[in-house]
């Protein structure tokens, strides 16, 4: 048959004029390009996650997830790829049972989620971690099964001449009428595994619910006994258990009825092709076409609105927001007349960690923080500022720091005090510990001066991306999805101005001091540092 140019008339099963064929492509093409993008973004979180804390990664329900995005994602890429391609091809016949081993594939590991919650809540199994050795392989061969039976009808059946469709147009439209049994076959594999994973997370509701009747229960008649003081923490933690395993129990659910929402439109088109001989209307077909393209973005959602998941950006979102706002501090360096006199010390101590060695970094006699931006003098807008990320140390924390890194490699100064903090005592540095004294005698020891308030003013790796997220994270919106610490309410975050001043021309180290042996130091002092610090001093 000639192809007509207002018909897409194919064996008088379906019949679409030229622009609704058109407009089945175009929604594949933006559905599949939709799902493209969240399969993109979810393997993304899901590699940021396991880097930065592969503990909440190492989970084999969210690993189940990620891998069944995973498989939408190519299925969307195959979808995209036969939509642009003109068939007849072999190409075509292969691209289509690669879609549908992908949609399997994806429905498979969203049904392990459900099967997993049973093994270990409702059976207890002991060995867990043994588990997962036998969803994969257990996967493949369920699905190997059923895309051999696809493979051998393509491989037999008849050559289609026409070679105006795309590949799209001949997989999903043309082939349903010449390849009825492989459809079917297909359509049984994909409900029977949706169907194995609905009981089992219906049999993990009904413990659920069961050992929450008998939690009311055990309740009830503590009370009636006069026990609940004894019981009360312990049923608290039961009552919060089960509130976990309920939300779990819900995610389970939902993951096995997204395949089924999402290929349930295909399979009335194909019981009307079967069954009926008919031909299904263009609407049905339209939802058939969004439906099975948006199953990645679907559970792409489901992913990210998981509880571990965001649980885990609440974290980084606060975490960000201290490190960039709280701690965030902007450093004025300036060098005045060295006939200035030297001004004394105060009560607070300040110690600076260079990135570079200290022979390169200069040494900051003293310092002085303004409460209020107004106070500085007129040539501030003149000077060097550089955003620093101000950590506080407690006076007990300051010998184990003092174990851990290598004090004489941070430049020392003391601070006087800040509005906001009670003014102590000022005490007097012996020039033993200068600042100049810990940077040229390597042998000098840091005193533990009780009671003083010791900061460390840490760079930034990139001036640029700090006052970036300064801004970003300081605006009123991100306010409400970040949690900002308890010491931040008693101190301002963004009125304080440090301005470090050198008074004096600094000491260098004598001819007689070889300085590789300092480099040496300044390199085992930071592969030190890289061991010892905290997660509050790691850069993201």
């Amino acid at each position: 048959m000639e192809p007509n140019l207002s018909l897409i008339y194919t064996n008088g099963i379906f019949l679409f004029e030229r622009s609704q064929f058109e407009t089945l492509r175009r929604a594949t093409l933006g559905a599949s390009m939709i799902s493209l993008v969240s399969a993109f973004f979810v393997l993304l979180t899901f590699v940021y996650i396991l880097v930065v804390d592969s503990k909440k990664a190492n989970r084999i329900s969210l690993r189940c997830v990620v891998t069944a995005c995973t498989a939408d994602g190519i299925q969307a890429l195959m979808n995209i790829v036969m939509s642009l391609v003109p068939g007849p091809q072999s190409f075509c016949r292969a691209g289509g049972v690669i879609a549908n081993c992908m949609r399997l594939i994806s429905a498979s590991f969203l049904a392990i989620v459900g099967f997993n919650l049973v093994l270990i809540f409702v059976l207890n199994v002991k060995r867990r971690d043994l588990l997962e050795y036998f969803y994969y392989p257990g996967t493949i061969l369920y699905v190997t099964i059923c895309i051999s039976v696809s493979i051998y009808f393509v491989a037999t059946s008849e050559t289609v001449d026409n070679g105006f469709e795309t590949c799209w147009y001949m997989n999903f439209i043309l082939d349903r009428s010449h390849t009825v049994f492989s459809w079917m076959w297909y359509y049984a594999f994909l409900f029977f595994i949706n169907f194995l994973a609905m009981i089992s997370s219906v049999a993990a509701l009904l413990k659920l619910v069961s050992e929450q009747r008998q939690l009311r229960q055990q309740i009830d008649n503590n009370m009636f006994m006069g026990g609940t003081s004894t019981n009360q923490g312990e049923n608290r933690f039961q009552r919060k258990q089960n509130a976990i395993l309920s939300k779990v129990v819900v995610r389970c659910i939902i993951y096995p009825l997204i395949p089924l929402v999402m290929n349930i439109w295909g399979f009335v088109i194909q019981i009307f092709i079967t069954l009926h001989e008919q031909q299904p209307s263009f609407g049905l077909s339209m939802l058939d076409t969004i439906f099975a393209n948006l199953e990645g973005f679907c559970v792409a959602m489901v992913y990210f609105t998981d509880p571990a998941f965001t649980a885990f950006v609440h974290d980084r979102l606060s975490y960000w927001r201290r490190m960039y706002v709280e701690e965030y501090r902007l450093v004025e360096m300036h060098n005045d007349d060295p006939d200035i006199p030297y001004r004394h010390p105060k009560s607070r101590t300040l110690f600076i960690m260079p990135l570079e060695p200290p022979s390169h970094v200069p040494v900051w006699d003293s310092a002085v923080i303004h409460g209020d931006p107004k106070s500085r003098t007129k040539d501030a807008s003149t000077r060097q500022s550089l955003p620093m990320r101000r950590i506080r140390i407690p006076p007990s924390t300051l010998a184990q720091l003092s174990v851990n890194y290598n004090i004489r490699q941070l430049s020392y100064c003391t601070l006087p005090s800040v509005d906001g903090h009670h003014p102590q005592e000022s005490i007097t540095v012996p020039p033993s510990i200068s600042s100049t004294t810990h940077l040229t005698t390597p042998t000098a020891e840091l005193e533990d001066n009780t009671g003083v308030i010791h900061e460390v003013f840490v760079p930034y790796r990139t001036v640029t991306w700090a006052k970036l997220c300064h801004g970003l994270f300081s605006g009123s919106v991100m306010k409400y999805f970040c949690t900002m610490s308890s010491s931040s309410s008693s101190n301002p975050i963004s009125s304080s101005t440090i301005e470090l001043r050198s008074y004096a021309a600094t000491t260098r180290p004598s001819a007689t001091f070889d300085r590789d042996v300092l480099e040496d130091q300044v390199m085992a002092s930071k592969r030190r540092v890289q061991a010892a610090l905290t997660e509050s001093t790691k850069h993201y």
